[in-house]
């Protein structure tokens, strides 16, 4: 039998998912982004992810924490290999 939080954790796998779905949508057809319908469509998904997180923390099974310093670092990161396949022409 399933606990409430193994039901979240599917929750939270779909909604990953969701958004994964539709970034790859907006890959395969850049003009896609320019439909404000598409953008709000990954937001809802984004803000259904959020909603998921909230109740398993409420439910203790994800900590609350917000790492503002392990934000930098991933933007960081990303900046770094966006300069990176810049330099080797895989970026405009």
């Amino acid at each position: 039998m399933k606990t409430e939080i193994d039901h979240l954790l599917v929750c939270l796998i779909e909604e990953c998912a969701e958004i994964q779905k539709h970034a790859t949508k907006a890959l395969r057809d850049p003009t896609i982004l320019g439909s404000a319908t598409e953008r709000k469509l990954i937001m809802y998904k984004w803000n259904d992810l959020q909603a998921v997180v909230a109740m398993l923390q409420q439910r203790r099974a994800l900590p609350v924490m917000v790492d503002h310093e392990q934000q930098r670092k991933q933007r960081d990161k990303v900046l770094h290999f966006m300069d990176y396949a810049r330099e080797r022409g895989e970026l405009e």
